[in-house]
């Protein structure tokens, strides 16, 4: 019987493998039946004391619900003036695609910009505007994390709405605990060329 157990738990962990978050994931995306996407692992999740699931989620969810990301904004105008702010506490959400981008593949993440949402409350006493105070990465690559952005949003240096278009990447490093967002982009308003740069850690 002690063999049979102890068969039973080394065929089971060296079918899966431990994620940073030290969740489960089988490597071969087959869970419980269902195949997952290749933006999707397969991972053991937890639905009471007792109990588990296998469940297919997007490998986006490391970097979403797992803490608040930081960090310091630049935006410089061709004319060489540079506006700088502070971006704190911002919660980014690994966005459903089917409600947010008609899309079927979890490739996004939104994140709150330039303030979190509890920071624009406070501020406006009203919630922001998912389509202007929220900036949209679209991941091209979910080995690398290289991600666009192409995104209306408020810009708080020109105190209007524009149109980001830039390039970033999630730099897992040391498993996404320790993940760092890097964007570079720019804009244009009226008449003048805008740069954005922000890296943001957790």
């Amino acid at each position: 019987m002690k063999f049979n157990y102890m068969l039973s738990l080394f065929i089971f962990f060296f079918g899966c493998n431990l994620s940073d978050e030290n969740e489960i994931i089988i490597s071969n995306n087959n869970c419980g039946g269902t195949i997952c996407s290749e933006w999707e692992a397969c991972t053991n999740v937890s639905n009471d004391f007792f109990g588990f699931d296998w469940q297919c989620r997007p490998y986006l969810w490391l970097y979403t619900n797992h803490g608040y990301w930081s960090g310091v904004l630049e935006i410089s105008s061709d004319i060489g003036v540079v506006y700088t702010q502070t971006l704190n506490n911002l919660n980014a959400i690994c966005a459903d695609p089917n409600y947010y981008f008609s899309s079927s593949i979890w490739k996004y993440i939104i994140l709150p910009f330039p303030l979190s949402e509890d920071e624009f409350y406070s501020n406006n006493s009203t919630y922001p505007d998912s389509e202007i105070n929220y900036l949209d990465f679209e991941f091209t690559d979910q080995i690398t994390l290289d991600f666009f952005v192409n995104d209306s949003i408020f810009d708080p240096f020109v105190q209007n709405n524009v149109i980001y278009v830039g390039e970033g990447q999630i730099l897992n490093t040391n498993g996404s605990a320790n993940a760092i967002i890097e964007f570079n982009g720019e804009f244009e308003f009226e008449g003048n060329n805008y740069f954005v740069t922000f890296n943001l850690s957790r």
